[in-house]
């Protein structure tokens, strides 16, 4: 059987209830408020990033894209969905380089450039160097994911078996908010997004 809880409503188990004195554990431990809170935050996280420029403009570029309609791009959409991709798709450069955007590898360098992100760009070379060296970066991207393995702890970007990779991610890491800076700023000189609207989503 189930009753509320006597202090927010939730529904509980009337075991429960006899347990605490007619509340759920949360309010009995007291940690209801926090994890409101907490809900709280992520909800309007959540609200502000949906309702964002930035976030409608890479949703409805990415949905042309899925539509067969990439050719169909101007050159600063398609510079704005490259590094979108870098700083969403990848979250790590290892994650770039063994998704599908890492087959654009050198579309993305240069879209860098365009923006203005020549650190970001040098980041960017450096994680190509680490997990290819010389070579050419495979098309296919389960082949390159092959070659990347062998790189890391367990298939994972984040844990490499030496330092090397680890200084690459952690740069690239620590210049991702610069870098939706610096994406945010093209965006509005470009004319994709009004040049008055406060865009903090691509720092997400």
């Amino acid at each position: 059987m189930e009753t509320r809880c006597s202090a927010c409503g939730v529904s509980i188990l009337e075991t429960t209830a006899k347990e605490t004195g007619g509340t759920c554990m949360p309010c009995h431990r007291g940690t209801r408020k926090s994890i409101d809170a907490a809900r709280h935050r992520r909800l309007a996280d959540k609200a502000a990033i949906e309702a964002n420029p930035s976030t409608l403009l890479r949703r409805a570029l990415r949905d042309r894209r899925s539509n067969g309609l990439e050719d169909e791009f101007t050159d600063d959409e398609s510079v704005f969905l490259l590094v979108s991709d870098l700083i969403e798709e990848g979250g790590s450069l290892g994650g770039f380089f063994e998704r599908r955007c890492g087959e654009f590898y050198q579309e993305t360098l240069e879209a860098l450039i365009v923006i203005g992100a020549i650190e970001e760009a040098e980041h960017l070379r450096a994680g190509r160097h680490f997990y290819f060296g010389n070579a050419e970066i495979p098309k296919d991207q389960a082949v390159r994911g092959q070659k990347m393995r062998p790189l890391m702890t367990g298939g994972d970007p984040w844990l490499h078996v030496d330092e090397e990779g680890a200084r690459v991610e952690e740069k690239f890491w620590e210049s991702k908010g610069q870098l939706s800076n610096k994406l945010a700023a093209f965006a509005k000189r470009s004319g994709l997004l009004p040049a008055n609207d406060v865009d903090e989503a691509t720092q997400h």
